[in-house]
C-alpha cells in the first residue's frame, strides 16, 4: 500500500544484480546505499504521515483543478471536507458534509460540489436570496435572517420560489407567536408558547392567570401587575427532613459546610476608593493641585495617579499634569485602580451620571439585542462598561432607535430612573427632533403627517384611516436644504411609533433615502439618512432641562 515501487518485482531482480556486483568489487557499496536511501528515506515519512492522518479519521480524497489537496476529516462540529492546508500562504477552505454523506463513501466530486455554496437564487423584497450550509445545516438567507431547509430537501436543488415559500412560512409562524407588544417598554411582550401564552419580559417568563380571558387584551398597567406579583412572590421553602443515621444535625465541635467554594470570599466585589476635590482657586494647575489637595501622600505617589490613568477632570481621565483647572472643576481621584472608560467606534458616550446614560448611536448598531443576536449591540456594550465599574451596576432600555437610525439615545442605569422616564415619557421628552435626506422635492416645505401606524405579518408598518386598526401618530416637518434631486428635511415627533417617520416619508411621496424596505432607491452613500440630532427631556431624578445636540453624519452633506 506504502511501497509499490520497491515492492516491484523489476526493482528488487535490479538490486540483486547490484548486490553481486558489490561483492565482486565492481560498485562500492557506499554510494550504492546512499542512492538506496535517498529514494526510500522519504517514502517512509510519507508513509508514516498517510498512517497518522488515517488514524485521527482523515482521509485524502485526492485534489482540485489548482492542484490543492482535497480531504474529509472530523472537525470541531462534525465531518467536513478540506481544500488546501499544505505549506504555502493560501488559508484552507471547509465545507460541512450533508445529511446521508459519510466519510468513507464520499467522493472527490460530492466534496467538491460542497464548495458551491454560498447559492444566490436571486432577490425577494428587492433583497439577496441565497442557500448555504451551516453548522447546524443548510439554510436559505433572506435580509440579514436564515430559514432552515427540511432535512428531506437537498440543499442544491432548491429554487428561488421555494426559498421565498419558506421565509414566508416562518414570518407566518413568528406572527403568530407574538400576540401583544407594548411601546410603553419594548422589553413587555406576551407570546404564544409550547404551553399557551405567556408573559415575556426581560429575561423571565411569567403565566397568565386562568382568569383572563382574553390575554390580547391586556393592558401595558395589567401586564406588569401580573409581572411584579410574580417577581415578588417568594421562594417555596424547601421541604424539612427528619434527623436519621444518614442525616445528622451538625453541632458546635463538628465542621459546617461551607457556604460557597473556597476562596470565593477573596473574590467578592470591593468598591473603588474616589477621592473628590472641587477647584475654588483660580489659574490652579492640575498636579499642583492635586499635591494641594492629597498632602499625605507622597509626590510619587500622585504622580503615578496621572500616569495610570487615576484621575478624572469631570467627566475626562485625563495624564496630562499642567491642565489649566477653573473654580468649579470637579477632580476625582481613584486610589484603587484606573477609571474605566468607554472607547467603541460605533457608539459614543455623550453624557453620564449615576442615573443615566445618553449616547450617540452609529449607524447599523441595533439598539438592543434580538432572538438572532444579543451581543454587540448598545444595550450589551453599556452593560458591560457599568460592570467593569461594579459587577452590581445594571442598564435598562428607555427608547430605542432603528437599526439603521444614527444618533442620540438614553439608557437609564437605575429603576427609578427607568419608571419613572417609561410612566410618563410624552411628559418628559420635551423634545425630540431628527434630520432625513429624503428622494425630491417635499410640497409644500413644511407641514405634518398624521396617521394610524399598523403592522403586518412581515413586520412592515404602514399607514391607515382605520382608528382601531392602528396607532394614532403625528410628525412635523420642515425642510432645511434642498439640491437636484434630495432634500434635507428636520422632523419633529409628536408621537414615538415604530418607524413612524419612515412611513409618513413614504405617504408624502418622497422616502427617506436609501430606505428601500418603504420604496427610496439605493443610497449613493450606504446608509439610511435618518439621524436622531437633538434629544431634550427633563432629568427624571435631578428634574433638570437635559438638552443635547449631535452633529450631522457627514455623508449627509455629500447629497445636500
Amino acid at each position: 500500500e506504502y511501497f509499490p515501487e520497491i515492492l516491484d518485482y523489476n526493482f528488487t531482480a535490479n538490486v540483486e544484480e547490484r548486490f553481486d556486483e558489490i561483492a565482486e568489487g565492481k560498485l562500492p557499496w557506499n554510494s550504492e546505499m546512499r542512492n538506496f536511501y535517498d529514494r526510500f528515506h522519504p517514502l517512509v515519512d510519507e508513509a508514516m504521515h498517510m498512517r497518522l492522518e488515517h488514524k485521527v479519521g482523515e482521509r485524502l480524497l485526492g485534489t482540485d483543478a489548482q492542484g490543492r489537496p482535497v480531504s474529509v476529516k472530523i472537525g470541531r462540529f462534525g465531518p467536513l471536507v478540506q481544500i488546501g492546508g499544505g505549506d504555502g500562504d493560501e488559508k484552507p477552505q471547509f465545507a460541512s458534509l450533508l445529511k446521508g454523506q459519510s466519510m468513507a463513501e464520499i467522493t472527490l466530486e460530492e466534496a467538491l460540489r460542497l464548495f458551491d455554496f454560498p447559492r444566490n437564487l436571486g432577490t425577494f423584497e428587492d433583497k439577496d436570496v441565497s442557500v448555504a450550509i451551516g453548522r447546524f445545516g443548510p439554510y436559505v438567507r433572506h435580509d440579514g435572517k436564515f430559514v432552515s431547509i427540511p432535512k428531506d430537501v437537498p440543499p442544491a436543488s432548491v429554487t428561488l420560489s421555494e426559498a421565498i415559500e419558506l421565509i414566508k412560512e416562518k414570518r407566518q409562524a413568528e406572527a403568530k407567536r407574538v400576540v401583544k407588544t407594548f411601546d410603553e417598554d419594548a422589553d413587555l411582550q406576551i407570546l404564544n408558547g409550547r404551553y399557551g401564552v405567556y408573559i415575556a419580559y426581560k429575561d423571565g417568563n411569567y403565566k397568565i392567570p386562568k382568569t383572563v380571558s382574553d390575554p390580547a387584551a391586556l393592558t401595558f398597567a395589567e401586564a406588569m401587575e401580573i409581572v411584579k406579583s410574580q417577581a415578588d412572590r417568594p421562594a417555596k421553602p424547601s421541604r424539612s427532613r427528619k434527623t436519621t443515621s444518614r442525616t445528622k444535625k451538625y453541632t458546635h465541635d463538628m465542621p459546617k459546610p461551607l457556604k460557597a467554594k473556597p476562596g470565593a470570599e477573596r473574590k467578592r466585589f470591593t468598591p473603588d476608593i474616589i477621592l473628590t476635590f472641587e477647584v475654588k482657586e483660580p489659574e490652579t494647575k492640575l498636579l499642583e493641585f492635586l499635591y494641594a489637595s492629597m498632602p499625605d501622600r507622597k509626590r510619587t505617589t500622585v504622580k503615578d495617579y496621572l500616569k495610570h490613568n487615576q484621575v478624572m477632570v469631570g467627566q475626562t481621565v485625563t495624564r496630562q499634569w499642567d491642565q489649566e483647572l477653573k473654580p468649579g472643576d470637579v477632580v476625582k481621584v481613584n486610589t484603587s485602580r484606573e477609571f474605566q472608560t468607554f472607547r467603541n467606534p460605533r457608539l459614543h458616550i455623550v453624557y453620564e451620571d449615576d442615573d443615566i446614560i445618553v449616547v450617540n448611536k452609529g449607524y447599523g448598531l441595533l439598539s438592543m439585542g434580538t432572538d438572532k443576536k444579543n451581543e454587540g449591540t448598545a444595550y450589551w456594550l453599556l452593560r458591560d462598561y457599568v460592570k467593569r465599574l461594579d459587577p452590581r451596576n445594571k442598564i435598562f432600555i428607555v427608547h430605542r432607535l432603528d437599526q439603521h437610525t444614527s444618533g442620540l439615545m438614553m439608557f437609564a442605569k437605575s429603576i427609578q430612573a427607568k419608571e419613572a422616564m417609561q410612566h410618563n415619557w410624552n411628559n418628559m421628552v420635551l423634545e425630540r427632533r431628527y434630520v432625513a435626506v429624503v428622494q425630491g422635492q417635499i410640497e409644500p416645505a413644511e407641514g405634518k403627517v398624521e396617521s394610524y401606524l399598523a403592522e403586518n405579518s412581515a413586520h412592515e408598518v404602514y399607514s391607515t384611516t382605520v382608528p382601531g386598526e392602528g396607532q394614532f401618530a403625528v410628525t412635523h416637518y420642515k425642510t432645511l436644504k434642498i439640491r437636484g434631486r434630495y432634500s434635507m428635511v428636520e422632523l419633529q415627533l409628536a408621537t414615538g411609533r415604530k418607524n413612524q417617520i419612515r412611513v409618513h416619508m413614504k405617504d408624502l411621496g418622497h422616502p427617506i433615502v436609501g430606505d428601500r424596505r418603504y420604496g427610496a432607491e439605493p443610497s449613493p452613500i450606504h446608509r439610511l439618512c435618518l439621524h436622531a440630532q437633538t434629544l431634550r427631556f427633563i432629568h427624571p431624578i435631578t428634574r433638570r432641562d437635559m438638552n443635547f445636540t449631535s452633529a450631522l453624519p457627514p455623508g449627509f452633506a455629500k447629497l445636500v
